[in-house]
């Protein structure tokens, strides 16, 4: 079911390069992408509950709903307010070409919103993220303190206990949204069942949450499931990040994967920014991907600081190709024999 819901955003990613006019959409991110922290930022009110109804607005010429959400409020995290609180969105049933008005409300349904707004309905701080689908379980605890994130992290908690696959899905998603290590005790169960769909999402979310132990699953992963579903399609954006000085044998391990995988992990290896790496990454200023070449040459630029592997910014794509020549020549005969 999650899986089948994320095809409409893979095939508008498909449009988009097929497509000059698609491409200049928004790109409207999965919930499972969504940085909650970032989002809270812009939210004066922060709340969880159940719509139980739904006030019809008008639509307009291009088929956008507005309308009106009542929700019965079950837990307040930032503000405070009734128990009945309205919040005004838009729906288009093509948000995945227009990348806005994503949020469709439906009566029964869980959420947690981030919103702003003091007289009359609140407005969502965003048309396709300013509202994240939640489990209905609650914490029957909570931790004694003001901020808000460990309150959120109780209750997400709380949803891996929950009935429903998809439910407890969604609350995998939503901890991994945290982007917390704080995240990271209430996945370690999910992480060692190492099989299901839901060993997939918490080895994403364990990843989102800063845990490059988990990199070694991630490739195993991308070697059986090359991009083509989720939560797979999201991993090389999250290997990105990777900052860990432990994590650098794992992300070695990682150019020998497909092209995107490969330049996401020197992209990571170049932040780290370790010597110890460059016998492994200056053969690839040979690969046959362009970007592969791109990100090997940049590290090696960050790292050695080798004139002959300087890159101008305003380099054509000729004397890129020339540069990346000349830094592996530099590096077949000096380089190699710097020490580490």
């Amino acid at each position: 079911m999650v899986r089948n819901s994320s095809r409409v955003l893979l095939s508008w990613l498909m449009l988009a390069i097929l497509s000059p006019r698609l491409a200049l959409a928004r790109i409207p991110e999965h919930p499972a992408q969504v940085n909650i922290p970032r989002l809270a930022r812009d939210a004066t009110i922060l709340f969880r509950g159940a719509v139980s109804t739904i006030v019809p607005g008008t639509t307009n010429h291009w088929g956008t709903k507005d309308a009106i959400a009542q929700f019965v409020v079950d837990r307040w995290y930032r503000g405070m307010g009734p128990a009945l609180v309205e919040v005004r969105f838009s729906y288009n049933s093509d948000w995945s070409v227009n990348g806005h008005d994503c949020i469709d409300f439906q009566p029964g349904s869980h959420w947690i919103v981030f919103a702003k707004g003091e007289a009359g309905p609140l407005q969502l701080v965003h048309d396709c993220e300013g509202a994240l689908p939640v489990s209905s379980r609650l914490a029957s605890e909570l931790p004694n303190s003001n901020d808000v994130f460990p309150l959120m992290l109780a209750d997400f908690a709380a949803g891996l206990q929950d009935g429903s696959s998809e439910a407890r899905i969604t609350s995998i998603q939503r901890l991994g949204n945290l982007r917390s290590p704080q995240a990271l005790p209430f996945l370690q169960p999910l992480l060692q069942t190492r099989d299901g769909e839901e060993y997939e999402w918490a080895v994403y979310a364990a990843l989102r949450s800063g845990d490059s132990r988990v990199l070694p699953a991630v490739k195993e992963f991308l070697q059986k499931y090359p991009d083509q579903r989720m939560p797979e399609f999201f991993m090389p954006r999250e290997i990105m990040d990777t900052t860990d000085k432990a994590a650098i044998p794992d992300l070695l391990a990682l150019l020998d994967g497909n092209p995107r995988v490969q330049a996401v992990a020197l992209i990571a290896l170049g932040r780290i920014g370790d010597r110890g790496v460059l016998p492994t990454v200056a053969p690839h200023l040979a690969d046959t991907d362009r970007s592969v070449r791109y990100q090997a040459l940049a590290l090696l630029s960050k790292v050695t600081k080798a004139q002959a592997c300087d890159i101008a910014p305003s380099s054509s794509d000729e004397e890129m190709n020339a540069k990346e020549r000349e830094c592996l020549a530099w590096w077949q005969q000096v380089g190699a024999v710097l020490p580490r």
